[in-house]
């Protein structure tokens, strides 16, 4: 039986790919959204969803997207309350 490897990507290169993939300009990017979905993909358990959100926010004003502050409003999780 063969073992297949996955690499593991970088949080720059997740974060990256999911602002890539929300292509319509017209609608803000939704941090919350964001942060949950790269913790779906690859969880960084060393970061906090506000420290998450940061890097989100650097990374989306870099590439000149419209940003939804609203990982304040998001429903609080009970695994993961950073």
């Amino acid at each position: 039986m063969s073992i297949v490897s996955f690499e593991q990507r970088s949080l720059g290169r997740v974060v990256d790919q999911y602002i890539e993939s929300k292509r319509n300009l017209d609608w803000p990017l939704s941090v919350a959204s964001a942060v949950t979905a790269v913790r779906t993909v690859s969880p960084y358990p060393q970061l906090s969803d506000k420290e998450l959100g940061s890097v989100i926010i650097s990374a989306a004003v870099a590439k000149g997207r419209n940003v939804a502050f609203d990982l304040g409003s998001a429903q609080p999780d009970p695994l993961n309350p950073g």
